[in-house]
Order: structure tokens, then C-alpha cells, then sequence
């Protein structure tokens, strides 16, 4: 007598069907983020997954140390700001992003945000972890030493 595997029939229809659900969703979110130049051609803003500082905090290091996460998408130019997130105050550049970068920014908090662009438009913004920034010395006020006696001992 034959067994017919009757289980794993439904069981692989079902998972096709799943499968192919996931790849409309899939597709019809791709299609939702599509931008057009108006030339007729579509596609996508870039995006970036993570933007770390590698320094412990706090941090007199200059330059400071970029860890990026995984650019989707390409990109012609992105721009770092310090301690702001607005991308109408970038200056944008070309080239792969610093790992290496040199900070303006005074001793105390410092958080980097990023933008990536193309031609299809402006990625969201990635924002680093924060560090403080310490690189100022400290600097003693003032000294009082107090004796109830003059004394010519070198030691007090």
C-alpha cells in the first residue's frame, strides 16, 4: 500500500504561498520608496544602518575614530553634522564616508548625525552614540597655604 504524502504537499503549498505573499509585501514596499528624477528613471534614497564613535567616553582623542554600518543603496554624496540634525545645514561631500574625523565641536557632548544622498533624494538621518569630549586641561584657581608661623623649612 502507497502512503501519500498528503501533509507535505499542503505543508510546501503553504509555504510557497507565504513565500510568495512576503515577496509582494516585499515589492510593493519597494515600489511605495521609488522617487523619480523626472527623466523617467526611478529608484531609491540611499540608506546607512549605523554610525558608531569607537571612542570610550569621555574622549580627548582628536581625530576621533568612524565605525559605519551598511550603506543600502548607492550614494554620490553624504555630509556629518556635530550636535545638530538638520540636513539643510550640510556641506555636502563625494567619496567613501571618514573613519577617521576631526571634530569642532567645544568640551561636552558630542553626537554625529549623517546624511547620504543620490539623485533619487536624501537618506534619514543616522545618528551616532554620544561621547563627551573633554580635551581642556583642568586648571587650578587658586592655592592658599596657611601656616601659623612664617618658617624657612622647605618642607611645610
Amino acid at each position: 500500500m502507497l502512503k501519500r504524502p498528503t501533509f507535505k504537499i499542503i505543508g510546501m503549498l503553504f509555504c510557497v504561498g507565504a513565500l510568495a505573499s512576503c515577496n509582494t509585501q516585499i515589492t510593493s514596499l519597494r515600489q511605495a520608496a521609488l522617487k523619480s528624477t523626472g527623466a523617467g528613471v526611478s529608484g531609491v534614497p540611499p540608506e546607512m544602518t549605523s554610525l558608531t564613535v569607537m571612542e570610550a567616553s569621555p574622549t580627548r582623542n582628536s581625530p576621533i575614530t568612524l565605525q559605519w554600518g551598511l550603506l543600502v543603496g548607492s550614494a554620490t554624496e553624504y555630509c556629518i553634522l556635530e550636535n545638530v540634525a538638520n540636513p539643510a545645514m550640510c556641506i555636502w561631500r563625494t567619496g567613501a564616508p571618514l573613519t577617521s574625523y576631526s571634530d569642532s565641536a567645544a568640551d561636552g557632548p558630542l553626537t554625529l548625525t549623517a546624511y547620504f544622498k543620490n539623485a533619487y533624494g536624501i537618506s534619514s538621518a543616522v545618528t551616532s552614540n554620544t561621547v563627551t569630549i573633554d580635551r581642556t586641561a583642568p586648571m587650578l584657581a587658586s592655592v592658599s597655604i596657611t601656616t601659623a608661623s612664617p618658617t624657612n623649612s622647605a618642607t611645610i
